[in-house]
Formats: structure tokens, sequence, C-alpha cells
């Protein structure tokens, strides 16, 4: 499922936040209409719809079969339901604007109950971080971004992922700016493989205005030569950004071309 793993990193990155749900919503819509369809792996197509879970009607939907565990597909065709699908499930229900956080906290204590393998460990950390909430994205930054943080490289990426959720725009502008506040000290106490985790992970690609770029220009104009692996990431920030802008530009100038139905 390469094609559908494209869609999710398009849409992601690089659709107007406007586009974002609907584009969603048809995708999912889409996959669901390929449910049990001959000549299709169930487990990738499985594994990739819960990516597209944005809608409240199609979280309601996966919630009814994450407490069944299964899909029914037809009267006589189940597709049972993996662990990593059942996480999916949960963390796209947190991530969600549409159900209260107690709700939430009562799905994941059913689901994952006293679990305390990485998979869950995981799962619980991207949730939290996921939260369209100030004071837990404030919580999440500092705990990503202390060099002395305890947190294992696999749970601090699941916290990154969590936090940085396109339809939260509102809710991670502020980091925006802080994010060039501290990629110096991140250079200096983290080692260069934890750097480019957080690096690539937080960059601000979800809204892309010059005064990053320029920032970004800026900070490899202070980087002195005997830091070359810190150069060569931002280098790799600066082509990521203008890439981003031109294609969100693009979109945006056909938008009105562009249908999700």
């Amino acid at each position: 499922m390469i094609g559908l793993m494209n869609i999710r990193y398009l849409i992601a990155n690089y659709l107007p936040v406007s586009m974002v749900r609907p584009a969603s919503k048809a995708t999912f819509t889409l996959c669901l209409s390929k449910l049990g369809q001959p000549g299709l792996s169930m487990d990738a197509l499985v594994d990739q719809m819960f990516d597209f879970l944005s809608d409240k009607e199609d979280i309601k939907t996966a919630l009814s079969w994450l407490e069944a565990q299964y899909i029914q597909i037809e009267p006589n065709q189940r597709y049972v339901l993996t662990t990593w699908q059942k996480h999916s499930i949960v963390k796209g229900l947190f991530k969600s604007r549409d159900f209260n956080r107690n709700f939430k906290e009562r799905i994941l204590a059913v689901k994952l109950g006293v679990d305390q393998s990485d998979l869950a460990k995981n799962c619980r950390a991207h949730c939290y971080a996921s939260l369209p909430d100030p004071k837990t994205k404030a919580l999440v930054w500092e705990q990503i971004t202390d060099p002395g943080n305890l947190d294992s490289s696999i749970v601090k990426a699941a916290k990154m992922t969590g936090f940085a959720s396109k339809e939260q725009i509102d809710l991670l502008e502020p980091y925006f700016d802080k994010f060039f506040d501290t990629l110096v000290l991140q250079s200096k106490m983290s080692s260069y493989k934890s750097l480019c985790s957080f690096f690539h992970a937080m960059l601000p690609r979800l809204s892309v205005k010059d005064e990053y770029i320029f920032r970004l220009y800026q900070l490899l104009y202070d980087t002195p030569d005997s830091q070359g692996p810190f150069q060569s990431t931002l280098k790799d920030g600066i082509d990521i950004l203008f890439r981003t802008q031109r294609i969100v530009q693009l979109a945006i100038k056909d938008s009105d071309q562009i249908q999700f139905s």
C-alpha cells in the first residue's frame, strides 16, 4: 500500500490546512469501499486506513470495530483487528476535538489496561501528546526539548509524532518560533541522531512562512564550519521548507479544481 503511504504524507505535509479534513475523509471512505476486494492485502489496507481518521462519524465507526475487535465486511466475512490497528484507532480518537478527554481516557484504559509493552507505552505517549489541549502541548514540548529528559528515543519519537497534527495548527503555531529558539541548545546538548530526529519531526512545515526560512538561513550563517553535520541539517530544513511552501501555494492556487468526494 505504498500509494496510501504517499497520500498520507501528501496530506500531512503539502495540503493547505483547509483541505486536510476533507482529504482525510475522502481517503478513509475510499479505503472502506475497498475492504474485502479481491487482490488487495487486507492487512496493509487496514494498517493504512486508520491514519486517515478525522471525521467524527468515521471515528465512531472505528470505535465500534474496536469494541467488537473486528470489522464485519460481509455477513460471512470478518477481519480481526491487530493490536497495532487497535492502537491506531485510539490515536485517531485522541487527536480529535469531537470527543472529551474523559471519554478518551476511558477508552485508553479499557483497551490498553496495564499493558506495559513497548507498543503500549508508545501508544500512550503518542495519544497524550496529541490531545488538543494547550496545557498538554506545553508539557509535551517541555519534555521533548529537555536534554535531561529520560524518555527513550522511541517514546520521544512517539510524543513528537503525536504532538504535531495539522488539524491542531492553532495550538502548534506558538511552538514554531520556539523551535528555532531551541535548535542551538539541541545541537549542543543532544547527540546528532537525536538532533536530527527532533529537527525533522518538529520543523514547522505545517505552516511555512518566509520568516522561518530566513531564521534557518540565519542559523546556518551563524554556525561555524566545525559543525558540518549541523550545517547539513539546516540546509536540509531550508530545502524542505522551500519545497513545502511552493507545493502548498500551488495547491491553494488550484484549490477550486480539487474536489474530495
